[in-house]
């Protein structure tokens, strides 16, 4: 937690420790070293934990401190970039003030938009493709990371400059030197490629689920085409209307948690989905400790869903599952 004096000194740590382990790893490939998968998955495991704290420094999590931790609140914004390759602005333009507040509504949450690559929601046409996108998800996963670079800051211009220095020191140099061209490959695959396919599917399993969907919005977002109608089996149990709800338990309907104790498993506050929504600026040891059992209780006590897997596997196999669904129906 942030007070007067900052962030706290473990959390500096923390911070150093992994920022410190992302250099250690470009050092070790730049020096020509042939490719290690315990390095490489190493490194994609440090990414996936620097683009949580990117994540969270996104939503604010250090507030307006000052003194030591206004460089670092700096420095953190721009760590969800460095790790992701998606410029931290737009970001938290699309994430913050968009998928936050209108989680789940295809005409205006972003996320649900990867229309016609895959289909996230009912509301969108379904391609012949679309039938195998349970599996296509694991390979947007492992480009998604270079893929979001080309598109925001190579064709879109998003920060080119001092981004596209970052990208080429951090992340294609070690590949450019690699002795071989296969190691290279490689090197990309697991440290980059890993990284962001575990940083996309725990982004998906928290939201796109069968039972987290909402009625569509009728509004559709600033020069999109509102969504297509979509055909429901005659036994389709009509979703809930956000409009007809308070924003909490609106966002409890559209969030799930998954169960996670395990001091190792690098989740950005991503196992918790529903409070992370409800409170998105608090860091994630609070919700942890303090909130989850307070919003557990309160659904429990008002009848509103809270949503919670037993593990990251349940979770992940559930949203395979609906994945695969709506791509066949």
């Amino acid at each position: 937690p942030v007070g007067r004096a900052g962030p706290s000194w473990h959390y500096k740590a923390k911070v150093a420790f992994h920022l410190s382990f992302f250099c250690l790893f470009w050092v070790f490939y730049c020096s020509i070293h042939p490719f290690s998968w315990c390095a490489a998955l190493a490194a994609a495991y440090n990414r996936v934990i620097l683009t949580g704290i990117g994540h969270e420094e996104v939503h604010g999590r250090l507030g307006r401190a000052r003194g030591s931790g206004s460089w670092l609140r700096r420095l953190l914004f721009q760590t969800f970039d460095l790790a992701f390759l998606f410029p931290s602005e737009l970001w938290h333009h699309e994430h913050v003030l968009q998928h936050h507040p209108h989680t789940r509504r295809p005409a205006l949450d972003p996320d649900e938009h990867l229309d016609p690559v895959m289909r996230l929601n009912a509301v969108f046409p379904r391609h012949f493709h679309h039938r195998f996108q349970a599996a296509l998800e694991f390979l947007i996963g492992f480009v998604a990371a270079w893929g979001t670079w080309a598109d925001n800051h190579l064709a879109k211009g998003h920060s080119l400059f001092p981004q596209g220095v970052l990208f080429l020191g951090f992340h294609l140099l070690p590949v450019l030197l690699a002795p071989t061209a296969g190691d290279g490959l490689s090197t990309a695959l697991v440290a980059s490629g890993v990284a962001s396919c575990a940083t996309l599917l725990c982004f998906h399993v928290s939201h796109i689920q069968a039972e987290t969907a909402v009625r569509a919005g009728a509004e559709p977002a600033a020069g999109a085409e509102p969504p297509a109608a979509a055909k429901k089996p005659r036994d389709a149990k009509e979703p809930p209307d956000p409009a007809s709800m308070d924003w909490g338990e609106f966002q409890a309907h559209a969030s799930a948690n998954w169960a996670e104790t395990r001091w190792w498993m690098p989740t950005g506050t991503l196992d918790l989905q529903i409070e992370h929504h409800l409170f998105p600026a608090l860091p994630y040891e609070l919700q942890k400790t303090v909130l989850q059992p307070v919003v557990r209780g309160a659904c429990v006590e008002f009848g509103v869903p809270y949503r919670e897997y037993p593990s990251l596997g349940a979770a992940v196999l559930a949203h395979l599952r609906h994945v695969a669904g709506l791509g066949k129906e």
